[in-house]
């Protein structure tokens, strides 16, 4: 296994795993990617329409510009770099980044890797039988696979309404679009082949007084809709997170939690997962039944 070195960080392009000396780095799978990206071509331009087409693929509705923005904002701060002076990675105006650092690729896991229990080699004959049998597992999946896709219908549409600043302080309004982002992001990467994410159809950046739930799901076909508020204000703010069902606008499930800004990146990354994961285990697999 190969692993990718620059600096005092190595990558694990395999895992998406990033570790500055041997310690590992929270960076989310969009982020990870877009990294992953970067890290094949080093020193080369890699277009925005290249990191989109990796990353989101061509049939994810959300706003890729900002979603773009946000992971490279991401990794920057992982890697402690700046748009303004990159040691890592560069902007290059309307066309794409550039990772700049000088980067070797080495054979084996960077970070030292220790088991706790001895393990006894096996049987030559033992690996290979069960080398064969998992290859006949994942053909048996692949054909379920594509089977099932084929017989159901078509993915869910799940759409997540741009988060109300109702706080006296203007200021929170780039946390709620970074927070709604966040939350796409994690519910695009969780919802792969399972549903579709509409993240940035202008009907949903519609100010509260015009928001018109029946109009959304309608024009937007999404058997939900994820709505969220920021209420109250600093030093600490309390966050409420609504899934609705559409049409009849039941509520599905809703998540609170009260929260500091001192580190408002760190906050809506925890945020963002926290309330994917509070909604995932809500969103059937396959459309629910129609009450129309």
């Amino acid at each position: 296994m190969q692993t990718t070195r620059f600096g005092t960080f190595h990558f694990n392009p395999d895992t998406q795993e990033l570790f500055r000396e041997g310690m590992a780095i929270h960076l989310q799978a969009q982020p990870a990617q877009v990294l992953a990206e970067l890290l094949k071509q080093p020193g080369e331009i890699v277009t925005r329409e290249t990191l989109r087409l990796a990353v989101w693929g061509s049939d994810t509705f959300v706003d890729f510009d900002r979603g773009l923005n946000f992971c490279v904002a991401q990794i920057r701060s992982a890697l402690g770099d700046s748009a303004e002076s990159p040691r890592f990675i560069r902007t290059v105006p309307k066309r794409g980044y550039q990772f700049i650092a000088p980067v070797e690729t080495i054979n084996g896991n960077a970070p030292p890797v220790v088991s706790e229990t001895p393990v006894s080699p096996k049987p030559r004959n033992w690996i290979l039988a069960a080398v064969a049998a998992s290859a006949l597992v994942m053909v048996a999946m692949g054909v379920f696979s594509f089977w099932n896709r084929s017989a159901v219908a078509p993915p869910i549409n799940i759409a997540v309404v741009l988060f109300d600043n109702e706080t006296i302080n203007p200021e929170l309004n780039q946390f709620a679009q970074n927070l709604t982002d966040t939350l796409v992001g994690e519910l695009t990467t969780a919802g792969a082949g399972s549903f579709a994410i509409i993240g940035n159809a202008a009907i949903l950046r519609a100010p509260r007084s015009q928001r018109d739930l029946v109009e959304i799901a309608r024009s937007l076909n999404a058997s939900y809709i994820i709505l969220g508020q920021l209420q109250s204000g600093p030093p600490t703010v309390r966050i409420f997170a609504h899934m609705i069902h559409m049409p009849e606008q039941t509520h599905v499930k809703v998540f609170s939690a009260v929260t500091s800004l001192e580190n408002p990146l760190q906050v809506q990354n925890d945020l963002g997962r926290r309330i994917s994961q509070t909604f995932l285990s809500s969103i059937p697999s396959s459309p629910p039944p129609s009450n129309h």
